[in-house]
């Protein structure tokens, strides 16, 4: 198992000790003594290692599946003592009415991310993903799904979210709606991120909605967030629109429930960043890592 050990500079006094001995630091690149430490401390430290991700995710109507090109945890297939770890912390989800569940997932480490596609924009993404989850059911010998889908337990832990921001000039008339009622389905939520797409960054006219290929991919990809490539009142109007979108979208849904006798119950927006990403491809069948592309 690698093991890291490195020195930083600060402005902190200088221990004297630590000084006369710091040329002799260097970076080690394994720790052959990791396997002779007690089990519950090997545990421990796997269980340290568990890393936040950015789960991407697309539906394939086809199939009436869901499949993500985002790698596996890492842990998951190091060594059989990781594996064991790992699997207490994450859960297989995203299963269907006639899919069962194959994509590992954690609402407290992991990021939701559901990139926009297809004509109906947001509709269809914010809607199947609520309908055709199934979790916590019995899998017949088939590898179908025995009971009728009904709505995922662990998605009421789901700390953090992404969706792609959707510019006024391109947006479809339901999408806010649907965005507001999609929100609500995470009762814990604690940040929203809203990811721009490169148009956006660069001031250029908005593309059309250009579908994406939902077929399981032949490659891995890690999505990262960074910091966008706009000015910063640029960042703090779309930060702004979208709060006060939300509150008409909101304001649509009471006067819903007000037109049917139904209660409404109000919804705080949680955490709002504007972030671009950052996405890199890797070969499932071979080692070699594209070069990284930025979205």
């Amino acid at each position: 198992m690698p093991f890291t050990i490195s020195t930083t500079h600060s402005s902190a006094p200088v221990d004297p000790f630590f000084s006369a001995h710091s040329s002799h630091c260097r970076t080690l690149s394994h720790f052959s003594q990791f396997q002779q430490l007690p089990t519950e401390l090997r545990c421990e430290i796997y269980a340290l290692a568990l890393q936040s991700r950015t789960l991407v995710i697309h539906y394939d109507s086809s199939s009436n599946s869901f499949n993500s090109p985002t790698a596996h945890p890492t842990l998951l297939s190091t060594c059989r003592e990781s594996r064991i770890v790992a699997q207490k912390h994450y859960s297989l989800a995203f299963a269907t009415s006639t899919s069962p569940a194959r994509i590992y997932f954690n609402p407290y480490l992991d990021t939701l991310y559901l990139p926009r596609c297809g004509e109906m924009g947001y509709d269809e993404n914010f809607r199947i993903l609520r309908d055709l989850i199934v979790e916590d059911r019995q899998i017949e010998t088939t590898g179908h799904l025995s009971e009728a889908p009904n709505p995922a337990s662990c998605f009421d832990q789901l700390r953090c979210v992404a969706i792609d921001h959707v510019d006024p000039r391109i947006k479809r008339p339901w999408e806010g709606y649907n965005k507001a009622s999609f929100l609500r389905s995470f009762p814990r939520l604690e940040e929203l991120i809203l990811v721009l797409s490169s148009e956006e960054e660069n001031e250029a006219p908005p593309s059309p909605i250009s579908p994406i290929n939902t077929k399981a991919p032949d490659y891995d990809i890690t999505t990262a967030f960074r910091d966008p490539r706009l000015p910063p009142e640029a960042i703090l109007q779309i930060w702004w629109d979208f709060r006060q979108l939300f509150a008409m979208e909101e304001h649509m849904l009471e006067q819903v429930c007000n037109d049917l006798g139904k209660k409404y119950e109000g919804f705080s927006l949680p955490t709002v960043r504007v972030r671009g990403k950052v996405v890199k491809k890797k070969a499932t069948n071979g080692n070699r890592t594209s070069e990284m592309i930025t979205i």
